[in-house]
């Protein structure tokens, strides 16, 4: 992950609280909507996640996606932000969002 905010400025923020089913992210920061936003920050926390990048297939507890464990971090870009999809697997996670683009 890169430690400074990519020379952008932070756009919004959210916590996406229940992960039971398959969620993406706000549609509100997603570039098509949003235009200087560019990139996202996520975070698991409380628990491991498990996500998709395709936008057609919703990620599965314990069997499909990727696993992005608690605490660690993501780096979404461009059209990213619209096709991620989480879940929670098998924990109580949450996801922390940070959301940059431009001015």
């Amino acid at each position: 992950m890169r430690t400074a905010n990519f020379g952008m400025a932070i756009r919004g923020r959210e916590t996406i609280n229940s992960l039971a089913t398959a969620v993406g992210l706000t549609t509100t920061y997603i570039p098509m909507l949003d235009p200087k936003c560019r990139c996202a920050i996520v975070q698991p926390v409380g628990g491991n996640i498990r996500f998709t990048l395709d936008g057609a297939t919703d990620p599965v507890a314990a069997t499909t996606g990727h696993i992005l464990v608690q605490n660690s971090f993501l780096e979404l870009w461009e059209q990213e932000l619209a096709k991620f999809k989480c879940i929670n697997d098998g924990g109580t996670a949450k996801l922390e969002v940070t959301y940059y683009g431009e001015g």
